[in-house]
């Protein structure tokens, strides 16, 4: 339908409430999803081709509802950037873990760019606020935040664990201190973050800086101060 997006939406609900009939559309569109949740009328469902018992050439359709899926979005190409959002969140325990790893990223592309130009020039295309935006969640609150949600039934914020990130964010990658594997929740958030969860090697970011470093640093000072 060569529609305003929102003329489409108006198009859909005088079909709703207007008639008596029921209505099939097929779109590679994502203006309708929304929707769904607005009015239980509205059901989702994705085509997909299967390959049969892996033979070649060979594939079955699959018919699957999928309301609340979010791999929807992915299949359909939609990025938060698409509406001003960050596409990626990273998720740090406070204000010093993000200094400093803002800074580990601008060492590592300068370090990138002498020995590996090629990928200098993909990695460096990556915009802070676009790409990728940085979340504190202040060490132990971490535990309240929940990685995956099977639907929006599911969520419930008045639980402990009830505040559900995939909800604000639709990628996060989770960089932890290793004290946090000693915690009950880390087997959970481990298994919902799968690669995207990150342990420093060190009990704390601090301990991630080289040693050369400090003594370049501490010396400095001693210099200062004599």
């Amino acid at each position: 339908m060569h529609l305003h997006a929102g003329y489409v939406k108006q198009l859909m609900k005088f079909l709703l409430n207007e008639t008596d009939h029921y209505y099939m559309a097929t779109s590679h569109s994502n203006y309708l999803l929304d929707m769904i949740n607005e009015d239980n009328r509205i059901a989702l469902y994705r085509v997909d081709k299967k390959q049969m018992n892996d033979e070649e050439n060979k594939y079955e359709t699959v018919i699957k509802r999928c309301d609340g899926d979010r791999t929807v979005l992915q299949t359909l190409g939609v990025s938060p950037s698409s509406v001003f959002l960050a596409n990626c969140t990273i998720w740090v325990e406070g204000i010093t873990d993000r200094l400093y790893f803002v800074q580990y990223l601008k060492k590592y592309l300068e370090e990138l760019k002498e020995i590996d130009k090629t990928k200098w020039e993909d990695y460096s295309r990556f915009i802070d606020g676009y790409h990728y935006a940085f979340v504190e969640y202040q060490g132990s609150n971490l535990e309240h935040w929940d990685f995956e949600v099977d639907s929006l039934e599911a969520v419930d914020s008045s639980k402990n664990k009830g505040l559900n990130a995939i909800l604000i964010t639709s990628n996060a990658l989770v960089i932890a201190d290793a004290d946090l594997t000693k915690k009950p929740r880390f087997n959970e958030l481990e298994k919902q973050l799968g690669d995207k969860i990150a342990i420093t090697q060190g009990k704390e970011t601090e301990n991630s800086l080289p040693k050369k470093f400090l003594i370049k640093k501490f010396l400095r000072c001693v210099l200062i101060m004599d």
